[in-house]
């Protein structure tokens, strides 16, 4: 199952608006202005570089839930499906309609699979988090842990 997408936008909406609520992010609050002004100096620049890469998340998020959300996406797109392990970690597998093509390392958390497959070139046409693992990782998982006899 993938992600209620009406509530991932709304969610996504908020977080965008809280950074544009932020200080030093100056706009008129019309809906056909298009310019942002965002002024920081030099003396707080660590402050506002957290600042921008939160922005940036935040509206990278927005546009990933719009995306999942439209209907006429091409069903053969590039889809990360980030999930959690039975190792409490997180990985990803890249998929083209029906058929895994790729994968990504097991990470602490879903964001940071999706920035390493970033990373690594990979760039999803969308990404979805799942709720439960595939079933074919779970086989696999169990098949690697070791039996305990007593």
């Amino acid at each position: 199952m993938t992600r209620d997408t009406e509530s991932w936008v709304k969610q996504a909406e908020k977080e965008v608006h809280a950074c544009l609520n932020y200080g030093n992010v100056l706009h008129d609050k019309m809906p056909t202005s298009k310019e942002l002004e965002l002024t920081y100096g030099h003396g707080d620049l660590s402050d506002h570089i957290a600042y921008m890469r939160r922005f940036a998340a935040a509206l990278d998020e927005l546009a990933e839930a719009l995306e999942s959300q439209d209907d006429s996406v091409d069903e053969l797109a590039f889809v990360l499906q980030v999930y959690q392990v039975p190792s409490g970690l997180w990985a990803g597998r890249l998929m083209s309609g029906a058929e895994q093509i790729g994968g990504c390392a097991e990470c602490v958390s879903a964001e940071a699979v999706a920035y390493e497959a970033r990373q690594s070139g990979i760039i999803p046409d969308r990404v979805e988090i799942l709720e439960t693992a595939p079933a074919t990782e779970v086989e696999e998982w169990h098949a690697r842990l070791p039996s305990i006899e007593r």
